[in-house]
C-alpha cells in the first residue's frame, strides 16, 4: 500500500494559508534487475532476452530523438527531446568581412528528453494504487 503525507509547497500562500500538496513517502526504486525478475516471471521470455530488448531500444531511442523527432511507445509513453540555449557562448560572430553575424546553432544544445506517461499507464497505474495517510513522517523536503 501506497503512503503519502500533505506537505507545504514552499511559502506560497492561499488566504493566509499555506498550500499545501500530497506527496508519496517511503518511495523506494526498483532497479533493473528487480524489475526484468519481475516481468521475465510474468512473461514467456527469459530475462536475458528482455534484457536484450531493452538494450535494442535504448540503442534505437537516441537516433531518432537527436533526429528532432518524439518517439511514441504504445501503452509507455511519448518520449521528445528538448532544447535549451548554451550559457557563456557568444551569439555573434565577425565574419571576414567585420560584420556581426548571428550564429544561433552553435548556441542551442540538446537539453533533456520530457517523458509523458501514456494515458493508459497512468489510468491503469490509478486503477491498482490504494493510498493510506502516512501521518508519523516527518516534513521532510
Amino acid at each position: 500500500m501506497a503512503k503519502y503525507i500533505y506537505q507545504e509547497i514552499g511559502g506560497i500562500k492561499k488566504n493566509g494559508e499555506p498550500i499545501v500538496k500530497p506527496r508519496f513517502t517511503n518511495i523506494r526504486q526498483v532497479g533493473s534487475e528487480e524489475f526484468l525478475a519481475e516481468v521475465a516471471h510474468r512473461s514467456p521470455m527469459s530475462k536475458g532476452t528482455l534484457q536484450a530488448a531493452i538494450a535494442n531500444i535504448i540503442e534505437t531511442l537516441p537516433e531518432y530523438l537527436a533526429q528532432g523527432r518524439s518517439v511514441r511507445i504504445d501503452g509507455l509513453g511519448l518520449f521528445t527531446p528538448t532544447l535549451a540555449m548554451r550559457e557563456n557562448v557568444s551569439v555573434l560572430e565577425t565574419d571576414e568581412d567585420g560584420n556581426d553575424v548571428l550564429h544561433n546553432a552553435k548556441n542551442v544544445v540538446l537539453d533533456n528528453i520530457r517523458i509523458s506517461a501514456d494515458k493508459s499507464l497512468v489510468e491503469e497505474t490509478r486503477r491498482r494504487c490504494r493510498l493510506s495517510h502516512d501521518r508519523y513522517v516527518s516534513n521532510r523536503k
